[in-house]
């Protein structure tokens, strides 16, 4: 699952760059993104954060993460 994340921290990074837009943001802000599916982590993860995430639906579908909380940046929660 960690290979799986850091290759979506990639994907994203490198897609966000492309955009010209900023991949994450740097400010440490409470985030609470409870276990369960990818997708709808991600998207919990950036309506809390602030960032914009690029990803694909179909590459992270039935794909899990154990979910993460605290103060962080949304760069930090998606490395966790």
């Amino acid at each position: 699952m960690q290979i799986a994340l850091r290759r979506l921290f990639v994907i994203v990074i490198g897609s966000s760059l492309a955009f010209g837009a900023p991949a994450f943001a740097n400010d440490a802000k409470p985030i609470n993104v409870p276990a369960g599916d990818l997708v709808a982590a991600l998207d919990s993860l950036a309506k809390q954060s602030g960032a914009e995430l690029v990803y694909s639906t179909e590459q992270l579908k039935g794909r899990y993460t154990k979910g993460v909380s605290g103060a962080q940046s949304a760069r930090d929660a998606v490395e966790t």
